[in-house]
């Protein structure tokens, strides 16, 4: 995991700005000037283009080929800042106060998407994107058979009895937009936009577009990976929008609607409000919407209800953080070091007056036993394991805090490598990651393998401190999902 490039911090939202009609004078010189002398800055607004290309192109697909105008097409694209159970600030506001930098909600038709256009063209890069863009569309209308209109394909089923006038139901099907209707069972969807969702039936779901549903009845369950954040479900009295996350939503028959977030966040809003009035829900919030409701703050929260949803119950994992609650010289019998292709060897607890200090009730440093006046090694392996069994390893999820002397090269798990994060400050404080992949049923071995500098010396040591914590979920059968 390597650090992102530095990029201005206020860069999301002056792009936001840009985007809305709100950017001053000022801020969309300075735009301009940092787009013209950064390349990352530049990269990045380029990406933004061509985002919102493709979304006017999309719109203007549904419309029967008609370009949109600036009285008539809106845009709803990913989301602005929002406060947890709170209103946040207006798209586009240059508050330099605001905690969180994302994309606008709104784009109002050619009016800005001209304007982003001419900062292109003043950059001296073609916008041939949008000129593509209509002969694409030309084309297509002179064409309709060239032109496919398949939104998501059915990659799973399970005992899944359909509604009789849908007859695209068959495992590899891929579905155009419309309505589907499950009478039982399940099946699971990979969306145009690459966003997973599992339709637990009865449930009555229309697919809207490439990353856009509306649940009129029932319950799905969706995972939305980084290249589809945005992913939206409507409903008869909601919109819930992705921001990067693992989530349920369910319309009972009473109308009313819950959401339920399993990893990341989402924002729930009431039809009508703006992504800035609604609410944010993060990992293990739910929330409950009557059906005559008309604010999003009007929602009460609910128990997050993983079994409902096909889910098992996230358990934390049983790890081992090095030296806690081991005396100082004494060995650590849940970790192992060696030498690479040498033998594991039980490390025991030390300190050093550099390092950061021990703390017996969390962490504490281990490292190899060295014999008076020898050198210590060059490089070593750290193991630890941890054991998975009755758990489903797809769910697994560990998170990881470290500090070393010298630097940790990789991390592995059951020989899936991971490069962890840049962390100059190695033995003066701890560096986070996470791993959310590599986890196998059973035992799973995780390893560290650590470096020491440039000189071999006595009174160079080599050292690793960690701490673990993890969840994952019970397995659950078939007939318990639905």
């Amino acid at each position: 995991m390597s650090n992102a490039s530095r990029q201005p911090d206020d860069l999301e939202l002056l792009l936001s700005g840009l985007l809305d009609g709100s950017l001053s004078d000022a801020d969309e010189r300075r735009l301009m000037d940092l787009v013209i002398v950064d390349a990352d800055v530049r990269a990045r607004y380029l990406d933004i283009m061509d985002v919102h290309a493709m979304l006017t192109w999309e719109r203007s697909s549904q419309s029967q080929g008609d370009l949109p105008t600036p009285e008539t097409d809106v845009i709803e694209a990913e989301s602005i800042p929002v406060a947890k159970l709170a209103p946040a600030s207006p798209p586009g506001s240059l508050d330099r106060n605001a905690d969180r930098y994302v994309r606008p909600l709104r784009i109002p038709g050619f009016r800005r998407y001209a304007v982003a256009a001419s900062l292109l063209l003043a950059m001296g890069v073609t916008f041939a994107l949008v000129r593509q863009s209509h002969r694409d569309m030309k084309s297509r209308d002179a064409s309709p058979a060239a032109y496919d209109p398949a939104v998501a394909t059915i990659t799973n089923v399970h005992g899944a009895e359909w509604d009789a006038e849908n007859t695209l139901t068959d495992l590899g099907s891929t579905l155009p937009t419309g309505r589907l209707r499950l009478r039982s069972g399940s099946a699971e969807l990979v969306m145009r936009s690459t966003a997973a969702m599992t339709l637990l039936g009865p449930a009555d779901v229309e697919l809207i577009g490439p990353n856009r549903c509306r649940l009129t009845k029932g319950r799905i369950v969706a995972q939305v990976p980084e290249m589809a954040h945005g992913f939206t479900v409507e409903t008869p009295t909601s919109i819930v929008t992705d921001l990067g996350t693992h989530f349920g939503v369910e319309v009972d028959e009473t109308g009313a609607v819950e959401v339920h977030v399993f990893r990341g966040l989402v924002v729930a809003r009431a039809n009508g409000e703006t992504m800035a009035n609604g609410v944010q829900l993060e990992e293990g919030d739910a929330w409950r919407l009557s059906p005559t409701a008309k604010s999003a703050t009007a929602a009460r929260t609910v128990p997050v209800d993983y079994r409902r949803f096909g889910l098992g119950v996230p358990r934390d994992l049983v790890t081992f953080n090095t030296g806690r609650r081991i005396a100082e010289g004494q060995v650590d019998a849940n970790w192992m070091v060696r030498e690479p292709g040498g033998v594991d060897a039980s490390p025991i607890v030390v300190s050093h007056t550099e390092w950061m200090p021990n703390d017996p009730a969390a962490s504490q440093w281990l490292a190899a036993r060295v014999a008076p006046g020898a050198s210590p090694s060059m490089r070593l392996i750290y193991t630890t394991r941890f054991n998975l069994s009755g758990l489903d390893p797809s769910t697994g999820r560990l998170k990881i805090r470290f500090a070393v002397d010298n630097r940790v090269e990789s991390v592995r798990l059951n020989g899936h490598t991971f490069t962890p994060p840049s962390h100059p400050l190695e033995y003066r404080e701890l560096t986070a990651f996470e791993i959310d992949e590599g986890f196998v049923e059973g035992e799973n071995v995780l390893e560290f393998e650590v470096l020491n500098g440039e000189v071999q010396a006595p009174e160079n040591p080599i050292a690793l401190r960690v701490e673990l914590s993890g969840t994952a979920q019970t397995l659950e059968t078939q007939e318990q999902k639905q």
